[in-house]
């Protein structure tokens, strides 16, 4: 979870990454850098699960972002018998709950600031479970296993809008805010990749004969931009923005198996089949790094649409392919093929 520290120290304190879960036993801890680029730190806070007195705590939760000011959790617990306050021993789980932070400090909580993600008229007992929150212009979107909800306005006062229920992420792992586009995109327990800006929801992944299975984790990461990255069923597949439309590319990976992915920077990292850790990287690759696994040179192919087959003089289509590249490298051959659109055995 992305978060800004509150911190009483007298340095800079930049972004910082928290760990909690709702069933993570121990507390919630914040790493968190410090200084500047040229004097770099590290820091650390802890932070209790339950309250104890006036002492900072944060209460256990699945998800979270920051919301201008404010530490946002969701599928958090919560109190039980709301005649009592939160406590470890007055507490359970509320799969659709959002708790908001105290603005100024992250390690303050009251239990009125608590909102629940509901569709139907469904108060979300179990029914509804918070996937992901993502920060958009419009103020922050929800993103549920069940359907999509936005907190229009700012944190500190907002309109809550279910915007599709029936629609949502498969697991955490599976949303994320597409900058060039200004697009939440998600994968649902399906396989099929949505995108929303808000307003218009599309199906991404829809007629491009991409897999979609519902036995396999899937995660999709924006990356550089402008790209969005996906895997599914064990394949790697970028999708590039161009304007108002994009081009798929798979990216085929030195071993077999796709199992989680992560991107940042210029590097995106994936676990195969054997739990082993690949980097492939694309903006800061040095030229005698590039076209190598491994620092072994490999033969790399590249592979367009077919086209589709005419009938002799009346065939009317050109072909057109184009390569870019960079560092040493030799093209050694190009092969044109006829074919139905997408058919693998062409």
């Amino acid at each position: 979870v992305p978060v800004r520290p509150s911190n009483t120290q007298s340095v800079a304190v930049r972004q910082g990454l928290m760990i909690n879960g709702r069933e993570r036993a121990g507390n919630a801890y914040v790493v968190y850098a410090t200084g500047s680029f040229e004097s770099p730190g590290l820091g650390v806070e802890s932070y209790p699960r339950f309250p104890s007195g006036n002492d900072p705590f944060i209460p256990p939760a699945n998800v979270g972002t920051m919301w201008g000011d404010f530490l946002v959790l969701g599928d958090i617990r919560w109190i039980n018998n709301e005649s009592s306050g939160f406590s470890s021993s007055n507490q359970r789980s509320h799969p659709n709950g959002l708790w908001f932070s105290d603005p100024i400090d992250i390690g303050k909580w009251d239990t009125l600031d608590v909102t629940f993600v509901t569709f139907y008229d469904d108060i979300g007992t179990g029914n509804i479970a918070v996937r992901d929150l993502q920060q958009v212009d419009q103020g922050l979107m929800a993103i549920t296993h069940s359907g999509v909800a936005l907190l229009a306005g700012y944190a500190d006062d907002y309109v809550y809008e279910p915007l599709r229920p029936g629609t949502g992420a498969a697991t955490s792992r599976t949303a994320t805010y597409w900058s060039q586009t200004g697009a939440v995109c998600w994968i649902d327990a399906g396989g099929r990749l949505w995108a929303t800006n808000g307003q218009e929801f599309s199906h991404v992944n829809e007629g491009t004969g991409l897999p979609a299975r519902k036995d396999v984790a899937t995660d999709v990461e924006a990356f550089l931009g402008h790209l969005l990255v996906a895997h599914a069923d064990g394949r790697l597949l970028a999708l590039r923005a161009l304007e108002a439309e994009g081009v798929w590319t798979e990216l085929v990976p030195p071993s077999p198996g796709v199992r989680q992915l992560t991107a940042t920077g210029g590097v995106i990292y994936w676990l195969d089949d054997a739990g082993r850790c690949w980097r492939f990287t694309l903006s800061d690759a040095r030229d005698d790094e590039r076209g190598q696994v491994d620092g072994a040179n490999v033969e790399l192919r590249l592979a367009t649409r077919t086209v589709e087959r005419g009938g002799g003089h009346e065939t009317s289509m050109w072909h057109r392919a184009g390569i870019r590249a960079k560092g040493p490298g030799t093209v050694k051959r190009i092969t044109l093929r006829p074919g139905p659109a997408l058919d693998p055995d062409q």
